[in-house]
């Protein structure tokens, strides 16, 4: 479902009949979007690979993968 401040009024019908969710609804009014800042995309990819290498594949210690993508983002965040 897209994020949206109404989405418990929009779809009211399926958030009747699926009850668990309404919780859902109810946090989604509090959600945004990822910021879009300079080089977005590629600030995310270095996170994620930083993430998956070493959280969910254990390829490195996480301080050191997650310190090694802090510098790479704060370039590229830096870059416009």
């Amino acid at each position: 479902m897209p994020l949206r401040k109404d989405v418990a009024t929009t779809y009211k019908a399926y958030f009747d009949a699926h009850p668990a969710y309404q919780t859902f609804a109810d946090q989604a009014s509090r959600t945004v979007e990822v910021p879009n800042v300079p080089n977005s995309v590629q600030v995310w990819q270095t996170f994620r690979d930083a993430y998956s290498s070493s959280v969910i594949f254990g390829k490195q210690p996480v301080d050191a993968a997650l310190s090694g993508a802090a510098t790479k983002v704060t370039s590229l965040a830096g870059q416009s």
